[in-house]
């Protein structure tokens, strides 16, 4: 894709679905190359395979001064999460993650 992705699950030989983490305290043209850059990167996924899923992972207050730049990121992804809806990555992931990759077997405990 012409770039790493930060995350892939369930694994580098057969990623369902990639994720791109962006965290920004201060604003930086940096921002408008990395939402150009993953604008390129979703563009190539969608068009090698449309089953996979692009996740942006985006917090920080610079992206709230630069809102042109989150708003890139915002379209150029099938989901976008921060530090609030987190918790909704597990649904996500249960979603588009092929059933072959659970285990049916109850989850081990740990001991603390």
């Amino acid at each position: 894709m012409g770039k790493e992705v930060d995350h892939v699950v369930p694994s580098r030989a057969d990623p369902h679905v990639l994720i791109m983490t962006s965290y920004m305290e201060t604003t930086s043209s940096s921002q408008t190359a990395r939402a150009n850059e993953q604008n390129t990167m979703y563009e190539r996924l969608k068009a090698s395979d449309k089953s996979r899923v692009f996740i942006n992972f985006v917090d920080g207050a610079g992206w709230l001064a630069r809102r042109s730049d989150l708003e890139k990121l915002y379209n150029d992804c099938d989901y976008i999460i921060n530090i609030r809806t987190l918790g909704r990555l597990e649904e996500i992931l249960c979603r588009h993650i092929p059933d072959r990759f659970f285990t049916k077997r109850p989850k081990p405990q740990i001991e603390e």
